[in-house]
């Protein structure tokens, strides 16, 4: 049997967990163990996510994602114990865990080294940190992923974050030699996925993958119409219901 651990990075304003995140948690947590790392959680709630199989820390709200990321890879201690490490952060609303992660986890090779949900061209191509897997005691033992982690600096803009870390992960991971990939490939016949494809292509990774980001549903940045997710949410009520209450938090 394969030995996961997951490091989830959360930030709330209200420090509140979404209920679709409390689901996908309690999911990950029958798969392996879970670090839950996050800026700004109250302790009532904190209290309801913390079980044996569920570690929660809470951290000063700086260097954004990345730096939740390191702490919850402190945490684990000795990766020697685990086969694979997944990061995931609370950007995105995750409808069906159970599918979330049959159909990653299906995606596994043997010769890939790092897999993520999703690339990205913005920037440069790189995979993308809100779900991103290291599949491989090459790349868990290796000095290059060590080095990453242990010289960040927690970085709180985000105009810096982004080609730094976000982009500079994938490139790092690339240097040193591991094998990249993408478990979601963008339809057929369609524009080169030469910006975010989690909007761009948000239908189709809605339907393989039972996802949606938030700032599509918060600011849609670049205006895809999304009048079929309307007329999909009002054919699943309990996934309009999750999508409510993920969004009830500015």
């Amino acid at each position: 049997m394969i030995r996961r651990a997951f490091v989830v990075a959360h930030y709330d304003p209200a420090g509140r967990v979404a209920r679709h995140l409390r689901g996908l948690v309690t999911h990950l947590a029958s798969l392996g163990r879970v670090v839950f790392v996050s800026t700004n959680l109250t302790d009532a709630e904190a209290t309801a996510l913390r079980t044996p199989a569920v570690e929660v820390i809470t951290r000063p709200n700086e260097g954004y994602d990345f730096y939740s990321y390191r702490r919850g890879i402190e945490a684990l201690g000795d990766l020697a114990a685990i086969d694979e490490l997944l990061l995931l952060n609370s950007s995105f609303v995750c409808l069906e865990p159970p599918t979330l992660t049959r159909r990653f986890f299906e995606c596994s090779r043997p010769d890939i080294d790092v897999l993520g949900l999703t690339s990205n061209y913005e920037y440069a191509a790189h995979i993308q940190s809100y779900w991103i897997s290291f599949e491989s005691r090459r790349v868990l033992d290796s000095p290059a992923f060590a080095q990453w982690w242990r010289e960040m600096e927690p970085v709180s803009q985000r105009d810096l974050v982004i080609p730094r870390y976000e982009v500079g992960l994938s490139q790092a991971m690339n240097k040193a030699g591991f094998r990249l990939a993408s478990a979601f490939t963008p339809p057929a016949q369609q524009p080169a996925p030469y910006r975010n494809p989690t909007h761009i292509f948000w239908d189709a990774l809605l339907a393989e993958f039972g996802i949606l980001k938030l700032e599509l549903l918060r600011t849609n940045p670049f205006r895809m119409d999304l009048s079929r997710l309307d007329a999909v949410l009002q054919a699943r009520p309990d996934w309009r219901a999750l999508v409510d209450d993920a969004l009830a938090t500015p």
